[in-house]
């Protein structure tokens, strides 16, 4: 998973990519706050699923 850090302007910060889980995805954002108070994020962060598969798929 990985996710990308886009600084546009003194303070606009965008986030995209994704993360397994949606308290990752939080903590991202409220880290970002904390490091640098007055940025606006705008957070396109996605959630993975990495459930395992409910069926086998059949790839013929």
């Amino acid at each position: 998973m990985g996710v990308r850090v886009n600084v546009r302007g003194d303070d606009d910060v965008h986030l995209s990519g994704e993360v397994t889980c949606e308290e990752r995805r939080t903590e991202l954002e409220t880290v970002l706050h904390e490091v640098a108070p007055g940025v606006r994020v705008h957070n396109d962060v996605r959630v993975a699923d990495t459930r395992e598969p409910a069926r086998r798929e059949d790839l013929r």
